[in-house]
């Protein structure tokens, strides 16, 4: 669905395909456009909050807000949220529960501020301006488990961290003074305690409550935009010996 359309791939996870939502505003529409036109103008416009892309007509479509979802048909239509973070935003998306405290803020990146500078929040989930329940409501999470995530039109959210934001050389990611690779193969311990060594590396063994943070943003994403090839346990540097 998404051939021809490489230069949005980095994206394509904020895209919704054959997915509309019922009562909202139009704000304009503007046609002979690319589905990058489409999610620029949503950028440019202070009202928009998403747009619908009708790739048959070329054809975009600025809206100001989501409503009750409905699937469709047609398979030429595509939803743009104005935020997309790559591999970090998760847009409808709601963690409910494990509130450590909320607050108002501007928007979905200040609510992230606001994790980060928190040492027990490990996320946020942020409500857009028109929702009817806590307009720009922000919520930091002392937890996010992929396995409580539920879809809630109106919502953001964001892991402490995203790894776009450390990303480094090749498949590396820097944080602090450390840098991580992700290795998404099955190992025993002994194999990924080896394949560390191999690359002159060591298991990640979170000497600290930040590092700890961060190792979990990353399995967070890691596991919900990447779910078919990050999924299951992770080894670390720890062992326990017993004597006697």
């Amino acid at each position: 669905m998404m051939i021809g359309w490489s230069q949005f791939s980095e994206f394509s996870h904020c895209i919704e395909a054959s997915k509309n939502y019922q009562n909202t505003d139009h704000i304009s529409e503007i046609n002979e456009s690319s589905i990058q036109d489409c999610s620029d103008a949503c950028q440019s416009n202070a009202e928009c909050d998403h747009g619908v892309y009708l790739s048959n007509l070329r054809q975009c479509i600025l809206k100001d807000k989501k409503g009750t979802s409905v699937p469709t048909t047609n398979n030429h239509l595509f939803t743009i949220p104005k935020l997309c973070v790559p591999g970090c935003s998760m847009d409808g998306t709601d963690y409910s529960g494990h509130n450590i405290m909320s607050f108002d803020t501007h928007d979905a990146f200040e609510c992230q501020e606001l994790c980060q500078a928190n040492p027990d929040c490990v996320g946020v989930v942020w409500i857009r301006p028109y929702h009817s329940f806590r307009p720009r409501g922000c919520y930091l999470k002392r937890l996010m488990n992929v396995a409580n995530q539920k879809s809630l039109a109106g919502t953001i959210s964001l892991p402490k961290y995203c790894l776009n934001s450390h990303k480094a050389q090749g498949s590396f990611f820097v944080f602090e003074d450390s840098a991580y690779q992700f290795i998404g193969e099955k190992m025993s311990f002994s194999q990924a305690r080896q394949t560390c060594r191999d690359r002159q590396g060591s298991l990640a063994s979170m000497e600290t409550k930040e590092e700890y943070l961060f190792i979990y943003s990353a399995i967070l994403q890691l596991n919900v935009f990447n779910s078919t090839t990050f999924s299951g346990n992770y080894h670390i540097g720890l062992t326990k010996h017993i004597d006697g």
